[in-house]
């Protein structure tokens, strides 16, 4: 697994980080979780590793530092994070991941958590804030508005019956759905009010997940699918784009395919995205390019071109988690190959 740059204007393709640096057939790192501050428009970004030499890479005023956002009582590391628009401020989901691998299912792969909670890390003051914590919950991919004055994620009731929640959550995943909700915070108190919903899933009998709000706060985008909140193999996730004036929601039809939308994210004018899509052979995931219109119209998608026609048939490499950035990242392969291999700084715990 690797994070990687593409140079839009042209087809220039940077290697950020490569799992296998630091890997052999022992060890192993996951690297897919990162983050910039406003469309690194600031030059911060933080990069989250699990497994070997794990923790989190917090890029800032040209600083790279390593941290363990495990802090005591937390059910597990940090991950799915959303960096504050204007504040040294990262929310994060914290998740007990379980997979089912099927040799006969169209969707071939399931990620469920059996637990999931939201959190708050101020890095300047190293420490962790609650934000949503309840036991019969599970709440993840959280998102910033663009003034930073509301996060949005997704929630499902979840109070388990059995002693083993791992093997009731297999038994139960499709019939778990997710509310898409938000909280309003103060920048100034950096407190959070009561959690809203937007969307209910028992009104729907569909699960949202993935909110991303456009840069002028004036649309969301966000993928619906039968179950489940990891969509990036549910053939039923479609794109949604929800009026935030309004409320009212459809699905982003244009764009849409009879296969998987999953993850996506707006430019910084707002007037495009970039999604990852499995519609050009059921197995892959590609990124897709769409223009939105100053009235709110989505144009037909493209894939993102290549300089070898035959690329997208010959390589076999799924492309996820795209994000826009208005200048490169402020990091390369050698400073967080040092940053990983570091000793990591033990965040604490607010009391």
């Amino acid at each position: 697994m690797s994070i990687n740059q593409r140079d839009l204007t042209s087809f220039d393709v940077t290697s950020l980080y490569d799992s296998r640096l630091m890997s052999n057939n022992k060890q192993f790192q996951c690297v897919n979780c990162h983050s910039f501050q406003d469309y690194n428009k600031t030059g911060a970004m933080q990069l989250h590793v699990r497994g070997d030499n794990g923790g989190t890479i917090i890029v800032h005023d040209g600083q790279h530092e390593k941290v363990n956002l495990k802090a005591e009582d937390l059910i597990a590391g940090a991950v799915y994070p959303s960096w504050h628009p204007s504040l040294n401020m990262i929310a994060y989901s914290i998740n007990t991941i379980g997979q089912n691998f099927y040799t006969k299912d169209p969707d071939k792969v399931e990620v469920m958590d059996d637990k999931s909670d939201i959190i708050l890390y101020d890095i300047d003051a190293n420490r962790i804030l609650p934000v949503s914590m309840s036991p019969d919950w599970l709440e993840t991919f959280p998102y910033w508005s663009p003034d930073g004055r509301y996060l949005y994620f997704v929630a499902a009731p979840f109070k388990p019956a059995m002693m083993n929640t791992q093997a009731e959550i297999i038994i139960k995943h499709n019939t778990i759905r997710y509310n898409l909700v938000r909280k309003p915070f103060d920048p100034v108190t950096k407190t959070f009010g009561p959690a809203d919903t937007l969307i209910s899933a028992r009104e729907t009998g569909m699960s949202c997940t993935f909110p991303r709000v456009s840069p002028d706060g004036q649309h969301l985008l966000f993928t619906m699918g039968n179950y489940g909140n990891f969509h990036i193999w549910h053939k039923s996730s479609d794109l949604y784009l929800m009026d935030l004036n309004t409320g009212a929601y459809e699905p982003a039809t244009v764009i849409n395919s009879p296969d998987v939308e999953s993850y996506h994210s707006w430019s910084s004018n707002g007037r495009w995205v970039v999604f990852s899509s499995r519609r050009q052979d059921g197995g892959y995931t590609r990124l897709f390019l769409a223009y939105f219109d100053a009235n709110g119209q989505f144009h037909k998608p493209f894939v993102i071109p290549q300089k070898d026609p035959d690329f997208y048939q010959r390589t076999l490499k799924s492309f996820n988690i795209p994000e826009f950035t208005v200048q490169p990242a402020p990091t390369d392969r050698h400073h967080l190959v040092k940053a990983i291999s570091q000793d990591a700084k033990k965040a604490e715990m607010a009391q």
